[in-house]
């Protein structure tokens, strides 16, 4: 009995330490459906959010902020339970309350079975006095919110590990993804399994050495298939030197497909010219052969070679098959020089006539 009442006085200590600590205290209950919900709140944190505490608990962020506000706050909470470690986020534009936050730290809980059941929130105060400073950050984080949720291009934010910590809907639009799928997840999940290693590489001189630089290369939709894209990357450094790489990401797969197709339908193209001039040459060269003997044999009719013929008809077809025969030669020749011009294989004969240099085909 005396250790029960201890225990209960205990934990109303706590309770009380917890509910007057001079500093905003929250405690996130992360739910098995994904949502997120204020399971307690500390005065401060109720002044900060210019909200009753009876009205806090219970509720998720999207019951309580606008969209955009909301959406930043689940993502950090999203971040700390899939990644298991401690996150800094840094603190929403000015709330009505007026209490000052640099940022809030935000610590797993863990349960029996290693699950983040609840999320201790923490916030950092803000050191500066200046209010006119306070508004242009909250200004600056507020251009740049709508500047990267309404960016028609991908845009995807990778800490110093090569996290996700942020993605615009473009992104999730393009490839089919969702912020559950990426947020607290290796970027290389995005990449094919042969290219993932030079990525790393590639991310860890990034973050190193904060190069700017623009190149191709290919990430895989939800669905398993592959993109072309061109990813220009630059460098975010905040405060305490944390550094994250900002990939703004253009979709190029159709022109790609476009030059791949061109590419192809040129190859073909060539293939098929090649295989005609083939074609050609070996016609020409078949053909060659028994027009030869027909001219020949025709001339030694002609000329009575072997003995006369007495016929004056049979002189006049052996004419006619003799001038036909030259003519039929001429052609094929003609149509070889083509075929060997076109293969680039045409050899020149010079020679001297009369003093004017000549050249002509080598068959």
């Amino acid at each position: 009995m005396l250790v029960t009442e201890q225990t209960a006085i205990h934990d109303r200590d706590f309770r009380n330490i917890f509910l007057k600590a001079p500093i905003a205290r929250l405690v996130i209950s992360a739910e098995p459906d994904g949502r997120f919900v204020y399971a307690e709140v500390n005065i401060v944190a109720a002044s900060y959010f210019d909200l009753p505490r009876e009205k806090m608990i219970g509720k998720t962020p999207s019951e309580l902020f606008e969209r955009a506000v909301a959406e930043q706050i689940e993502q950090s909470f999203t971040s700390c339970v899939k990644t298991k470690r401690p996150v800094t986020f840094n603190a929403v534009p000015r709330v009505p309350g007026g209490i000052r936050v640099q940022a809030f730290i935000l610590n797993p809980i863990f349960d029996a079975e290693g699950r983040v059941g609840f999320i201790d929130v923490m916030a950092r105060p803000d050191v500066v006095d200046s209010v006119q400073l306070q508004r242009e950050r909250d200004d600056a984080i507020m251009l740049l919110t709508s500047l990267f949720d309404a960016s028609g291009l991908g845009i995807v934010v990778t800490d110093h590990h090569g996290r996700i910590v942020r993605v615009n809907d473009t992104f999730l639009g393009d490839y089919e993804w969702t912020r559950e799928d990426l947020l607290g997840e290796e970027f290389a999940m995005l990449i094919p399994p042969e290219d993932q290693a030079i990525s790393r590489k590639l991310h860890q001189a990034f973050i190193e050495r904060g190069r700017h630089g623009t190149r191709e290369l290919q990430i895989l939709k939800k669905d398993g298939s592959v993109a072309d894209i061109l990813v220009t990357t630059a460098l975010l450094e905040l405060s305490q030197k944390r550094r994250f790489m900002v990939s703004t990401i253009r979709d190029v797969t159709e022109r790609k497909n476009m030059v791949r197709n061109l590419r192809r339908a040129k190859e073909d193209a060539d293939s098929a010219n090649k295989a005609k001039s083939s074609f050609l040459a070996n016609m020409s060269h078949e053909l060659r052969t028994p027009l030869n003997a027909i001219i020949g044999f025709s001339e030694l009719m002609k000329n009575h070679t072997f003995g006369a013929i007495n016929n004056p008809k049979y002189e006049e077809y052996l004419s006619d098959i003799h001038f036909s025969a030259r003519h039929l030669l001429d052609i094929i020749n003609d149509v070889l020089d083509m075929s060997k011009i076109e293969a680039g294989k045409v050899n020149l004969i010079e020679s001297d006539a009369c003093g004017v240099g000549e050249a002509g085909i080598r068959r």
